[in-house]
């Protein structure tokens, strides 16, 4: 005669916790070399990702120059101190007319932004 098997214990599901990206706690600033440069110079754009949590060493720095008539742009990546610089040639830039930076830094997913700019004479 056969002998009968001892049931399998069926075992429980066990739940795996999904790790949950750190938020970081950062702020962006932004200046500009010259407020009212000369029409064919450089204007450089410094831009700061200052956090309390996490670090913004290696974060793209974007940035996007809106002229009267075009827009123009220039990346960067920040330093350990979350300090990236780029510049562009400012050309024949319409007198007058504020040209307004857009500062954006991407780190870890997340987006900080903020504006600067300068009116050429």
């Amino acid at each position: 005669t056969a002998t009968p098997e001892p049931p399998t214990a069926i075992p429980e599901p066990t739940s795996t916790p999904v790790p949950v990206a750190p938020t970081l706690a950062c702020t962006a600033t932004a200046s500009v070399s010259n407020a009212t440069p000369a029409k064919n110079t450089n204007v450089a754009v410094t831009g700061v990702l200052a956090c309390t949590s996490g670090s913004p060493e290696g974060a793209t720095m974007r940035t996007s120059w809106a002229y009267k008539s075009t827009t123009s742009s220039c990346e960067s990546v920040a330093s350990a101190n979350g300090v990236a610089n780029c510049s562009r040639a400012i050309g024949n830039a319409s007198s007058g007319f504020r040209v307004v930076i857009t500062v954006t830094f991407t780190q870890e997913g997340q987006t900080f932004r903020t504006t600067t700019g300068f009116t050429p004479q």
